[in-house]
C-alpha cells in the first residue's frame, strides 16, 4: 500500500473518532441542577454543594483548637485580622459581606454590602484594621479596596 493512501487512511479513522466524541458530547450534554436558595450555595450545583459548602454541623473542635460555624452557609473566611477589643474581623467568600466574631460572647455579626451584586463571587484576600477603627479590605473579582 502507497505512503500517501495509508495517509489517507489514518486521516479519516482520526477524524470519524473525533466526529463520533463531539457528536456523543453534542447530544448528552451536561446541564447541572441548581436549586435557587438564595444563598452563595446558588453559585455551585446541586452535587458540589457539599464540598464547597458547609452542611451547618460539621464544626471539629479538639481540647486545643475551638471552631466555630460562620452563620452564613457557603461562605469561607480568607481574610482575618483582629481589632483592639480582641475582635476577630473576616471577610465572606461568595458575598462580599464583612463579619466580626466576638470571642468573650461567641457570636458573630455580618455586615451586608448593599453594592454587593446578587450572586456576585469573589475571593476577597487582604484586610487590615486601621488605628481609626475602620475596616479596609480588597476583592479580586471587581478590583477593588473596600472601607468599613
Amino acid at each position: 500500500m502507497k505512503k500517501q493512501v495509508k495517509g489517507y487512511l489514518a486521516f479519516a479513522f482520526l477524524g470519524g473518532i473525533m466526529l463520533t466524541s463531539g457528536v456523543l458530547v453534542a447530544m448528552t450534554g451536561y446541564d447541572p441542577e441548581v436549586t435557587i436558595t438564595g444563598t452563595p450555595s446558588d453559585n455551585f450545583p446541586d452535587e458540589q454543594r457539599t464540598t464547597f459548602c458547609s452542611s451547618g454541623s460539621d464544626a471539629k473542635s479538639t481540647k486545643y483548637v475551638q471552631e466555630y460555624l460562620i452563620p452564613t452557609e457557603c461562605t469561607n473566611p480568607l481574610a482575618i485580622v483582629s481589632d483592639y477589643d480582641g475582635n476577630v474581623w473576616f471577610t465572606e467568600t461568595n458575598t462580599g459581606n464583612l463579619a466580626k466574631f466576638d470571642p468573650t460572647t461567641e457570636t458573630f455579626t455580618e455586615y451586608d454590602n448593599p453594592t454587593w451584586p446578587l450572586g456576585g463571587r469573589s475571593m476577597m484576600w487582604g484586610i487590615d484594621y486601621a488605628p481609626d477603627g475602620s475596616v479596609w479590605f480588597t476583592d479580586e473579582t471587581y478590583d477593588s479596596v473596600w472601607k468599613f
